[in-house]
């Protein structure tokens, strides 16, 4: 019989597969802001040099080299370069979300999706991604592992969010986008938004692609889709997401997935069984 002191007991954990890019682009890019889009898994956003803001929903967040920032599966999201900079950064996938991610996740639903560690965290958090791209390169899967469980860690320590001010869209659009992330499955149309807030459409849609970089239907279209894909998870069928979500026409639903998604929802529903 063992005398120990102590136990350690790791929690049960589901198989997990983790993707990952690293862009350590060193020529500087144009202010610019990347297309909103959408994962149905969570996303990890490591900002390693630059100036960046990043948009979640209709939340803005001003990021400095260090910070993160997670986004929940089916979340609309974008980077936003505001002025001519270096953009270094690391991404990272989970499929499924498991164990080690919890506390990042549950930040995200209490305190906003910005972590903001503290400098020297910042420095191990970026010293760390730099350790987990040699051993990738070098095939050490296990060390692989090992990092990344650390820097899970390290981000675990990370600070509540802090939403961005300076940079953050005309009032207008802000209020849009609250209304279409409440009532998006009873928005009929983009129609119906220029009436509700009495500008034309062509104001609505310089107003999207000045801010976002993207056209009032696709962002309508992205959360319809978004959450037609939360309820095929869930087991409903095709025609229950399809209305339930806000799309009046089944066939043209299925059109649009399979064009916005490479599948159709009727596949997707099964590959979640």
């Amino acid at each position: 019989m063992i005398n120990a002191k102590h136990t350690l007991r790791v929690p049960a954990m589901d198989a997990f597969e983790m993707k990952y890019y690293y862009s350590r682009e060193e020529d500087s890019l144009e202010a610019r802001t990347f297309p909103p889009h959408i994962h149905d898994v969570p996303e990890l956003y490591i900002l390693a040099e630059g100036n960046a803001c990043f948009a979640v929903e209709n939340r803005f967040y001003r990021l400095s080299p260090g910070d993160v920032i997670v986004t929940r599966p089916n979340e609309m999201h974008n980077c936003v370069l505001t002025e001519k900079t270096v953009h270094k950064h690391l991404c990272l996938w989970f499929e499924p979300s498991f164990a080690l991610l919890e506390p990042l996740l549950e930040h995200c639903r209490t305190n906003g999706n910005q972590i903001s560690p503290s400098e020297e965290s910042g420095k191990r958090i970026l010293s760390l991604c730099e350790e987990l791209s040699r051993a990738t390169e070098e095939k050490k899967h296990r060390l692989e592992y090992a990092l990344l469980c650390r820097l899970l860690c390290e981000l675990e320590e990370g600070t509540g969010a802090q939403i961005l001010q300076e940079h953050a869209p005309p009032k207008l659009l802000t209020e849009i986008l609250r209304d279409i992330n409440e009532n998006f499955a009873h928005i009929e149309s983009v129609n119906s938004l220029t009436e509700r807030y009495f500008i034309s459409p062509s104001t609505l849609g310089r107003i999207f692609r000045e801010n976002l970089h993207t056209s009032p239907k696709r962002y309508l279209e992205t959360k319809k889709l978004a959450y037609s894909r939360i309820l095929l998870r869930e087991g409903k069928s095709v025609a229950e997401a399809c209305m339930e979500a806000g799309f009046g026409d089944v066939s043209g639903y299925i059109r649009l997935f399979r064009n916005r998604f490479g599948t159709t929802p009727g596949q997707y529903r099964k590959n979640q069984t």
